[in-house]
């Protein structure tokens, strides 16, 4: 018999947590330039120089984000090959049987070249994946491909061209718009999680120092592929999320934590935690909030979703 055959939420599994270890890494690099250098209050970018020399200094890490995305694309492909069936991926390597063989492992078979995951995925699977993925699929391929076999890729990485590239890479491939459940899933699993007491550490905590820059590095349309919803969209404080992750803890306002978003006059939908929560279309009690969203549930009854205040 043949032992150890994969199955699809496997690969699913394995190919998010590739693909959010380099996007984890892009956006850890961004949040540390701008905590070290702070805009400036009127909005003018007085740091071009420092940026260009931080950016030149991230090229190793650069690499490893492409590294970690042609990876998960590879996994992300082979997880759609396995709804049909796993013995597809061994399609043109099967091994020679003998009478007296003993039980074979499936991880010990030759798979499909990954050159070849898209045509294999495109024929046998109904979720067919746009002309444009298959080129930026081989583009990624093509870069770590360089890196592995040369050293190098050859060019200089901007984050923006990584964005680009990531954001409409999970946007094919996982287009169900869960993005910042995915991202803080993967956070609240890595070795990190292991201090988590969830008081005075927090995949939360760490999430909180990355948020802003993930809203306002991304454009609006890629914000769209990723949430369902465009970069002016307003957003809104989960209380539960901001209560259960502790930031206030860490310092945190409840305004750098707003991750929910109205799904209609009542009701709002947090993309963390990925709860729908009944809201009063009530004003703020406090006068410098304009806010008109307030808590409903027993712990949270009547705080503001958009100031965290009662």
């Amino acid at each position: 018999m043949i032992e150890n055959i994969p199955n699809s939420a496997q690969f699913d599994h394995s190919a998010k947590a590739s693909f959010f270890a380099g996007w984890n890494e892009l956006m850890h690099l961004l949040a540390d330039f701008e905590i070290s250098f702070p805009p400036d209050e009127d909005g003018v970018d007085s740091w071009k120089d420092e940026r260009e020399d931080y950016y030149q200094s991230c090229q190793a890490e650069f690499q490893n984000i492409i590294s970690f995305t042609a990876q998960a694309n590879e996994l992300a492909l082979k997880s759609r090959v396995c709804e049909v069936s796993p013995y597809l991926l061994i399609l043109g390597n099967e091994p020679k049987f003998k009478i007296t063989q003993e039980d074979l492992d499936f991880t010990d078979f030759r798979t499909i070249d990954a050159v070849d995951l898209p045509a294999v995925v495109n024929t046998v699977s109904n979720n067919r994946l746009p002309i444009e993925f298959h080129q930026r699929y081989s583009k990624i391929r093509k870069l770590r491909n360089r890196i592995i076999h040369q050293g190098a890729a050859g060019i200089g990485f901007k984050p923006n061209e990584l964005i680009l590239l990531l954001t409409a890479q999970y946007a094919d491939l996982w287009p169900q718009k869960r993005f910042l459940n995915d991202w803080f899933e993967y956070i609240s699993s890595t070795r990190f999680s292991f201090f988590h007491d969830g008081k005075w550490s927090s995949a939360g905590m760490e999430l909180v120092e990355m948020l802003d820059v993930f809203f306002s590095a991304l454009t609006s349309s890629q914000i769209e592929s990723l949430t369902g919803y465009p970069k002016n969209k307003r957003r809104y404080v989960c209380l539960r999320c901001f209560s259960d992750e502790a930031i206030e803890n860490a310092g945190g306002h409840p305004s750098s934590f707003r991750t929910a978003y109205l799904l209609n006059q009542t009701t709002l939908h947090c993309h963390l935690c990925d709860e729908q929560f009944a809201v009063n279309r009530l004003d703020c009690p406090e006068d410098d909030c304009k806010g008109n969203v307030l808590g409903t549930t027993e712990q949270h009854q009547g705080v503001c979703h958009t100031c965290g205040l009662p």
